[in-house]
């Protein structure tokens, strides 16, 4: 994703640079040789660009803020063969402020990797490159081919073009080739330069041809169309590129016409030379320059030619070439720090604001001894409200000095979590791996080979602007399982009226329903309705996504009821199933794979403790997973759940503890505590696209029944 970051950065600050050249040289058209130099200029900057938006950081402009230092306690990063061992030594605050939170993000998280728009864009690019890459080494083919199987020219025009190449001090010597497979004559080569032509040229043309040839070849034009088609390789995408490449084409035939028009003066004959040529000309390899080429110019061209006030400058001052390279060059290093997605900021002060935070800390390497010298990643995000939770994650460098120490300066006061990094010398690996990867207070192993250690904390700085509320909110935050939706804490209820869920088998549609429908950030087309099915000869519940990508969501029903399974020896629910579609294999842990059609229960334990169980149905994949039963397609399925009393919620299965979906912080489990109080009933589809029904939900006490 960075690598788009910087081509996003780079072509809307390298549009700006070509918008300037492109009003600099329309007020200064008729100077072919400085509109030569601003829009070679403006192609150079191109890849320097790029180079600095990697290197530069951005600009990130705030005001003056008061220092407050925390100081972290040492930690040690111990070594361990088990890859799933926790780490020694934890960060820590120091006591004249607030403990720290929880090391352990929420547990909603993806777990799975997953494609994403990035990673299409991104394959788009690179094939994009390859294209490029594969049509360019066809034009040096085309070329090479060219040049093996032309003939020398006889003996007078190789002798004219000598005199001609001693009159334009050409110091390397050039070869004169005719061939039958071209109209336009062409020239091409630096250390060995070549002129081909026609076998049939005229002679009356032939000075002209071989000036203005000579010409490309004096000026190193080769070379510079050799850069251009380089440039354009991993821009291919730039509709501004074929622009610039275009107008210094344009440029490079008009100086080369003055070159023909200073040496022989004669400017009515070589227009007539030019227009004569209009017709027999075709498009060249791209490599190659050519005479004739770009025909759709030629009556500026030749306007030009006979325009006996045009000025002959040919040749550009080294100080004018100094200033505008300067000058472009200055312009480009300050556009790079203006960039709109920054991979890292430096911050510029300008007034006094509320205070900064500086956490202080000291890192000890596996054996105890300080992690001298070491370049250390944190990564931050800030816990800004309860609704919106974490947000600005960024990415922060920080070198530790001679004792293992570091500092690490945050905007303001506030919540924050950090994940501290340390590599040491091991091999990189790409962040989108780690990403994925990380584990509160594990080690990760990466690839079989990388070993890196992750050290969460959290650190709760205490400030005036944290309200009453405000608090009770960090609170919920830090035991999530305490607290509902709204920050309301959670109680077992008492005396409540028992209440099963109402219109089971939807034959009044979805009365006594709520529809529910998850983030979707694929803003695809989702439905949740009541339609009639052929095979059950009824109405029942349909759910159902389309264009969803390469992204999850949800939808479904569901309704608020409470059953008292301490009433009750055994209670079991049933529900009609039929899977119909899904795009991904079906099934996983947490119900991480797609379901078309799934059940979930929401209840509370003997103390109160809110916990989730669901089950999930799909036809495609194995058959693997105790929380999802594989059905055949298009075919009812009837499903009996075990004892409700027995269930396991979601955070006790041990697949999901493994693989950190749920913490004894973020959400304790107890296994000696069953089932109490059923307090939520849902019905839903999920996955990426899915079609999936559901049909007569009801509760029973025996299965004979």
């Amino acid at each position: 994703m960075d690598k788009l970051i910087v081509l996003l950065n780079t072509s809307w600050q390298w549009g700006l640079i070509v918008g300037i050249v492109w009003l600099l040289a329309d007020r200064l058209r008729r100077a072919h040789v400085i509109c030569y130099a601003l829009w070679l200029t403006a192609l150079v900057m191109l890849p320097i660009l790029l180079g600095l938006n990697v290197i530069l950081p951005g600009i990130s402009f705030h005001r003056t803020q008061t220092v407050h230092t925390v100081n972290a306690s040492q930690s040690q990063l111990t070594h361990t063969p088990n890859p799933q061992s926790s780490i020694g030594g934890q960060l820590a605050i120091n006591d004249q402020l607030s403990p720290a939170i929880a090391n352990h993000s929420s547990g909603s998280q993806t777990k799975s990797p997953h494609i994403t728009w990035g990673h299409i864009v991104f394959l788009a690019w690179v094939i994009g490159i390859a294209l490029s890459i594969l049509r360019l080494c066809h034009s040096a083919w085309r070329l090479r081919r060219l040049h093996r199987l032309a003939l020398p020219a006889d003996a007078q025009q190789q002798q004219l073009l000598n005199n001609l190449c001693d009159q334009l001090a050409v110091k390397r010597p050039v070869r004169l080739l005719v061939s039958k497979e071209i109209s336009t004559p062409i020239s091409f080569g630096w250390w060995h330069p070549c002129i081909l032509l026609h076998e049939n040229v005229a002679n009356d043309r032939l000075e002209f041809i071989l000036l203005h040839e000579l010409a490309h070849l004096q000026r190193k034009d080769w070379l510079v169309n050799l850069l251009v088609h380089a440039i354009g390789i991993p821009f291919f995408f730039h509709p501004l590129f074929y622009l610039v490449r275009k107008r210094l084409t344009d440029v490079q035939e008009q100086i080369c016409d003055g070159w023909v028009i200073q040496v022989t003066g004669k400017r009515a004959d070589y227009a007539q030379c030019l227009v004569d040529m209009l017709d027999q000309s075709i498009q060249p390899t791209k490599l190659a320059l050519a005479l004739g080429y770009r025909c759709s110019q030629l009556r500026n061209r030749v306007k030009a030619i006979l325009d006996n006030g045009s000025p002959l400058n040919l040749h550009l001052s080294q100080r004018t070439g100094i200033f505008i390279g300067g000058v472009t060059l200055l312009l480009a290093s300050l556009l790079s720090m203006a960039q709109i997605m920054p991979l890292r900021t430096i911050s510029l002060s300008f007034a006094e604001s509320e205070p900064q935070v500086l956490i202080r800390g000291r890192i000890l390497s596996p054996d105890g001894k300080p992690l001298s010298n070491t370049k250390l990643e944190f990564s931050l995000r800030q816990l800004r409200s309860f609704d919106r939770g974490w947000i600005e994650r960024r990415v922060e460098e920080v070198q530790t000095d001679a004792e293992g120490n570091y500092e690490l300066s945050l905007d303001h006061l506030g919540v924050y979590e950090l994940s501290v990094r340390y590599r040491g010398k091991m091999r990189y690996a790409p962040w989108t791996v780690q990403s994925k990867q990380i584990r509160a207070e594990k080690y990760v192993q990466i690839d079989g080979v990388d070993l890196e250690v992750v050290d969460r904390i959290s650190a709760l700085i205490e400030s005036e602007r944290f309200s009453e509320a405000e608090v009770k909110m960090l609170e919920a935050r830090r035991f999530p399982w305490k607290f509902d939706k709204t920050g309301t804490e959670i109680k077992l209820p008492e005396n409540t009226t028992e209440k099963f869920p109402a219109n089971g088998d939807f034959e009044n549609s979805l009365t006594g329903w709520a529809k529910w429908f998850a983030v979707d950030k694929m803003n695809s087309r989702r439905t949740c309705e009541v339609v009639y099915d052929m095979d059950k000869r009824s109405q029942v519940i349909e759910f159902k996504r389309t264009g969803g990508g390469a992204d999850g969501s949800h939808v479904g029903v569901h309704q608020d009821i409470y059953i008292d399974l301490s009433k009750y020896e055994a209670l079991y629910l049933q529900l009609d199933v039929k899977s119909i579609k899904h795009t991904l294999t079906g099934g996983g842990w947490a119900g991480s794979g797609e379901n078309p059609v799934c059940i979930e229960l929401g209840f509370l334990d003997q103390k109160g403790v809110p916990h989730r169980w669901f089950h999930g149905f799909y036809h495609k994949g194995l058959d693997t997973y105790d929380t999802s039963t594989k059905v055949h397609q298009n075919e009812w399925f009837t499903y009996t759940s075990p004892n409700l009393k027995k269930i396991i919620p979601l955070c006790g299965h041990e697949e999901n503890v493994r693989d950190d979906w749920y913490g004894i912080e973020t959400h304790p489990y107890d296994p000696g505590l069953k089932p109490k109080i059923i307090t939520r009933l849902i019905i839903r589809g999920g996955g990426w696209d899915f079609t999936g029904r559901a049909d007569n939900l009801r509760f029973t006490t025996s299965l004979s029944e």
